[in-house]
């Protein structure tokens, strides 16, 4: 049996609702419960690494793991699946999208008002 288009179809949906999930339960806790999506990774800049770079960094780690499962086809550690690495990945995709669109805002938004914030 083969994996088809509708098989593919129904991976994506599944896949963007359980990170979806993810990361609303991950975001409230690593934002300190505050309304700012991005504050863990704006921390960074406190050490001199711009949040976009963290979070590529964060992207490195887990592809660094996928890549180490599909050389080896297996994981040392167990309780974190190749898929819950590909999962992180992508949400950490959505943040760093996310992060730039925000900035993006705050720059078109600073231009239009002059420059007052």
């Amino acid at each position: 049996m083969s994996f088809t288009r509708k098989d593919l179809i129904k991976l994506h949906q599944e896949t963007c609702d359980s990170c979806r999930q993810v990361l609303i339960n991950k975001n409230h806790d690593y934002s300190g419960g505050i309304d700012d999506p991005f504050a863990n990774f704006n921390a960074s800049e406190f050490i001199g690494i711009p949040p976009e770079l963290g979070i590529l960094m964060r992207c490195m780690d887990k592809f660094k793991r996928i890549q180490a499962f599909v050389n080896t086809g297996t994981l040392k550690v167990k309780s974190e699946s190749v898929e819950d690495a590909i999962d992180d990945s992508i949400n950490y995709l959505i943040l760093l999208k996310g992060l730039i669109r925000s900035k993006q805002l705050t720059r078109s938004s600073e231009q239009y008002d002059g420059g007052k914030v």
